[in-house]
Order: structure tokens, then C-alpha cells, then sequence
């Protein structure tokens, strides 16, 4: 069993992230010029797909929050689980059919973390 609050904390710092990526936040806090740049629209959260690896309370409860802003989420975890509305794959099968695959790979954070501008 895991603390209410270990997962609050938990879920509450993968969202942090995740809003942060999917927003293209750092480009405007990490930016030298101070310049706007607007020229990069946001993609939906229905759009940007997420994998997690982890499928415990802790994983699950980050799932479902995602999942609740219109991310689709795929879920991997070394045992079979089962998380309404949530695609979970499992063990080396479900490794083998790579999760990371469906996840957002258009934006390392390398080239993500403010200059040069990408989108």
C-alpha cells in the first residue's frame, strides 16, 4: 500500500512534467533573448501520446491522471494489469512490442530545452 500523499506528490510531479514538455514551456522560460515566439503551436494532449513504464499505484495513479487531460497512454509493467481505458502491455512481450514506440518521440529534451528553436 502507498501513502495518499507519495502518490499526490507523484502524480502531481509526472503532470508537472508532462504539461511542461507537451506545452513547450522551456522555450520560454530558457530563453536568452526574450523573445516570444508564437510561432509553434501547441499540439492537443489527445496528440502527444505517453508511455509509462510502471504500472504500480504509483505509475497507475500518473496513468489516469494523464489520461483525464486527454493524453492517450500506454502503460508497460513486468506482470499482467488491467487499468480501465488504459492499454497495458507486459513483461518482455510487451517490451518487445516497444511502448516507447507509442509515446512522443518528436521532441528529445535535448532539443528541447529552449535554443535552438524546434518544433
Amino acid at each position: 500500500m502507498v501513502d495518499p500523499a507519495l502518490a499526490e506528490g507523484m502524480v502531481e510531479w509526472v503532470v508537472g512534467h508532462a504539461l511542461r514538455h507537451h506545452l513547450g514551456m522551456d522555450r520560454h522560460i530558457v530563453n536568452p533573448g526574450r523573445v516570444w515566439d508564437p510561432t509553434c503551436p501547441p499540439l492537443l494532449a489527445r496528440e502527444r501520446p505517453i508511455a509509462l513504464l510502471g504500472m504500480g499505484e504509483l505509475g497507475t495513479a500518473c496513468a489516469r491522471a494523464l489520461a483525464a487531460l486527454n493524453f492517450p497512454v500506454t502503460g508497460w509493467a513486468r506482470s499482467p494489469k488491467s487499468v480501465p481505458d488504459i492499454p497495458c502491455l507486459h513483461g518482455a512481450d510487451g517490451l518487445g512490442k516497444n511502448p516507447l514506440h507509442r509515446a512522443d518521440r518528436r521532441h528529445p529534451p535535448a532539443q528541447n530545452a529552449g535554443y535552438p528553436k524546434t518544433c
